[in-house]
């Protein structure tokens, strides 16, 4: 269950914002290195505080919700569903043993720093985690490696947008393991220059990127100006971490917060009621 109020700002309502970008920012009532919202800001409660930026060690939610602006893969859900859906791939092709994908990669995507996104930066990227011997396998820790990379034989650029993956046996989930932030691309460049610092200065694709980090106070993105998909209808998002599920309630029903998750149960009804407020329900991949 999420919560957002409907404040208004340029290029749009929040709720039409928030839904686009899947739960952007927020600021939080008595949170430290809370102040109020600006017009051009969206401002998201989060549960906890992010445990890591590095893409390639992120297990947990807070630090997804986060990371995921910054970074793109070449899958992605379409929002809403967990059906797979193009993301930095503009369309693949399998072979008929479910051995070797084809992927046509979309082209006029900039990385954060000015850099350009091609098949080449997906080869680095992967190998850098898997190959020992890749000139930037010390730059990172890469705990999850085997387990989304661990099947694959080659990954190869056939042009600079062509990509070719070729596993060791057919894998059915694989375009989904390709959602994954471990397989997100960061700029080549940036690793490069930053060495292991990559890990707490990230630079990928996607809409967002991050211009204050204050571990237990607050992370702060704002908009890629060349993002390959428009301009993001919210300039900048903040993010604060409110622990006590009460506070994220006052946050939000005072407008001190525009967006949270996972409110007291026993509140639903009283936010429902609430003009000022949207609840939200949405699938989950988790079961309790």
């Amino acid at each position: 269950v999420k919560m957002f109020r409907t404040r208004a700002m340029g290029g749009g309502a929040v709720r039409r914002a928030a839904a686009a970008a899947a739960a952007a920012a927020a600021i939080a009532a008595g949170a430290p290195g809370a102040a109020q919202a600006e017009d051009d800001s969206l401002v998201v409660a989060l549960l906890a505080e992010p445990v890591t930026i590095d893409l390639t060690q992120v297990r947990d939610l807070n630090s997804s919700r986060v990371v995921r602006r910054i970074y793109e893969g070449l899958t992605d859900f379409v929002y809403g569903t967990y059906e797979v859906g193009p993301g930095l791939a503009e369309s693949w092709e399998i072979s008929e043993d479910g051995l070797v994908y084809t992927f046509k990669l979309r082209e006029g995507v900039k990385f954060h720093d000015g850099t350009d996104f091609d098949a080449d930066a997906v080869v680095y990227n992967w190998m850098r985690q898997i190959d020992p011997e890749h000139p930037a396998h010390g730059t990172g820790v890469f705990p999850l490696a085997q387990n989304y990379l661990g099947n694959v034989a080659s990954v190869k650029a056939l042009e600079p947008h062509l990509l070719e993956v070729t596993l060791k046996e057919p894998m059915a989930p694989f375009l989904q393991y390709l959602t994954q932030l471990t397989l997100n691309i960061a700029s080549p460049k940036a690793i490069e220059e930053l060495g292991p610092d990559i890990a707490t200065q990230p630079v990928g694709t996607g809409p967002y990127k991050l211009t204050e980090w204050r571990p237990g106070v607050r992370a702060v993105l704002t908009e890629h100006e060349d993002w390959w998909g428009g301009d993001p209808e919210i300039e900048q998002l903040v993010y604060v971490p409110i622990v006590e599920p009460q506070a994220r309630l006052s946050a939000i029903v005072t407008g001190e917060a525009d967006f949270t998750y996972d409110v007291p149960i026993e509140s639903l009804d009283m936010l429902r009621e609430n003009p000022e407020v949207v609840v939200q329900d949405g699938l989950s991949a988790h079961v309790w």
